[in-house]
């Protein structure tokens, strides 16, 4: 496992550093450093971190 700092909080503890997975026989989980509570299945990262994402930005205006 390696442990990243990533765009997003962990729901249950509001961390942002995570454990993932790294070598093959590995759970195939991202899980919060801090807490170990599951975040989302590896293969499932980036749409995860763009969903983050759009929940931290606020909506832009369109000028008139």
């Amino acid at each position: 496992m390696i442990c990243i700092t990533l765009d997003m909080q962990c729901s249950l503890c509001g961390s942002d550093r995570f454990h993932l997975p790294t070598q093959p026989g590995e759970s195939p989980h991202v899980r919060c450093a801090n807490c170990t509570a599951v975040k989302c299945q590896t293969l499932a990262l980036e749409s995860t971190l763009m969903a983050s994402r759009r929940e931290q930005t606020p909506p832009r205006h369109r000028a008139a």
